[in-house]
């Protein structure tokens, strides 16, 4: 009666070596290549930064500029849409321009900014027609 706790152990060390064997043979070895790994940062100090463009009603386009540089536009007639950019690591002035179809109601239009691990940043605009706004971004807040 020793004994008994050993041997149903054993048993069960057997039955998990059992179910073990199959479950390394359909897994094998992971081939991960290594790559470069991802900028997030650019030399002058600028972040990669992830724009996603989301409204209720379809565009005809709306553009992301930094005074009269372009950094993203996006082409209608759509809903939503993503582009990547640089942008300032302490934040930049940023001016939304969205041009709707005439006849449009006032419209939602939200625009998130990712920049690589920093938290993102939201803002929601409401908007009608041809329309310009001015958004001050910060990333450290």
């Amino acid at each position: 009666m020793k004994d008994a706790p050993l041997r149903e152990g054993l048993f069960l060390l057997a039955g998990l070596a059992l179910l073990a064997w199959p479950l390394s043979l359909v897994t094998g070895k992971a081939e991960a290549r290594a790559g470069g790994t991802v900028a997030i940062q650019s030399a002058e100090g600028e972040w990669v930064t992830d724009v996603s463009i989301t409204t209720a009603h379809p565009f005809d386009w709306i553009e992301l500029r930094r005074g009269e540089e372009v950094l993203g536009r996006i082409e209608g007639p759509a809903t939503s849409g993503e582009f990547e950019c640089l942008l300032s690591e302490h934040g930049d002035v940023l001016l939304v321009e969205s041009s709707f179809p005439e006849g449009t109601p006032l419209t939602a239009l939200q625009v998130q900014l990712w920049p690589g691990s920093l938290p993102e940043v939201n803002f929601t605009i409401w908007t009608q027609g041809v329309f310009v706004e001015e958004v001050e971004v910060k990333f450290h807040e």
